[in-house]
């Protein structure tokens, strides 16, 4: 398994746990609306990195790429969605698996260059949804953490995306544009 692939693992991995982490110890309770609403902004954005992931993994096996990332977002966006209510947890699991099926399907039409920018655009999406459902959250658990600490949460999800965009491989670098030589 090469660096790239191991960093993006971590990348979903650690944006998984955050949330998770945020759920356990801020004892989360909202109407249910605002919770589904939740549930279904962080598994949409969690199905489309899988998604488009494993259409990156699996690029030449469509059906393949279609059935892990639907397989992986369906459990990731359960495990959102159940920790709120047993109907978010409905929510996100058919939002992730829909949103993994089209990031598989995208990633069939596009090359790989375009591909790696699709996949760069639904990472950031990610993250900005993460940081925003955990400032929701915390601002409805924990009013006056968020008071405190706002202008920190902020500065931390500018960090992530210059850390993001800065660690991201090179697309020029690893597919080089092929030269025809002229024939005279």
């Amino acid at each position: 398994m090469t660096w790239g692939y191991m960093y993006i693992f971590i990348f979903i991995g650690t944006h998984f746990l955050v949330m998770m982490g945020i759920y356990l110890f801020c004892k989360y309770k909202a109407a249910l609306m605002e919770q589904m609403m939740i549930t279904m902004a962080l598994s949409m954005s969690f199905g489309l990195v899988i998604g488009v992931l494993m259409g990156i993994i699996y690029h030449d096996n469509l059906l393949l790429s279609i059935l892990m990332s639907m397989g992986i977002s369906g459990l990731a966006g359960a495990n959102l969605g159940l920790r709120l209510h047993g109907l978010a947890g409905i929510e996100g699991f058919f939002t992730a698996i829909m949103a993994g099926m089209m990031g598989s399907m995208l990633v069939g039409m596009l090359s790989m260059r375009e591909t790696i920018i699709i996949f760069l655009v639904s990472s950031f999406l990610l993250t900005g949804t993460s940081m925003f459902s955990v400032r929701h959250i915390l601002y409805r658990s924990c009013e006056h953490v968020i008071r405190k600490y706002d202008l920190l949460l902020l500065i931390a999800t500018c960090c992530v995306f210059i850390i993001t965009l800065w660690m991201f491989p090179d697309v020029l670098e690893q597919n080089p544009p092929s030269v025809k030589p002229l024939h005279l």
